[in-house]
């Protein structure tokens, strides 16, 4: 049913014209599953913008163990080829429903008591997903739409 710009659909009120971007910094493989199937449960932080992204895809690669004695089901084992960011755009309306909108941004860090990490052009703000399940659904169902952009190092 549209109405006024207004897509009621499974659950979702959808404006099309009022769109939030978001991003987030992985390695590519895990992009590639992410844009596929979703986000595994959790907590998933959005940058604001994507240098931030970035500056968290290299800042993952420190918790790769490469040790082969420290093998464990638990530890990332090697270091992946590429790093990738995901750009969603999510309309204002679902971002709103998750708590990731513009006024539920936070000071990067600011929910795990951590500083403000020294990106250069960044707002130095976050978004905060909790509800990873209503979030992926909206993925699935296209209401979020999504780009791979690859990080070159």
């Amino acid at each position: 049913m549209i109405f006024n710009r207004l897509i009621i659909n499974n659950g979702f009120n959808i404006n099309i014209n009022e769109i939030e971007i978001l991003y987030h910094g992985t390695s590519s493989s895990r992009a590639k599953r992410i844009v596929e199937q979703g986000f595994r449960k959790g907590i998933i932080f959005f940058a604001e913008e994507s240098y931030t992204a970035e500056y968290f895809a290299f800042e993952s690669l420190g918790k790769y163990k490469t040790d082969k004695k420290k093998r464990n089901r638990y530890s990332r084992q090697t270091l992946p080829k590429s790093l990738t960011i995901i750009e969603f755009r999510i309309p204002k309306n679902i971002a709103v429903q998750l708590k990731i909108d513009r006024a539920n941004r936070r000071r990067i860090g600011e929910a795990m008591d951590l500083g403000v990490p020294p990106v250069d052009r960044g707002s130095g703000h976050e978004r905060i997903l909790y509800n990873v399940n209503t979030f992926n659904h909206a993925l699935k169902l296209g209401y979020i739409s999504t780009r791979r952009l690859r990080i070159k190092r």
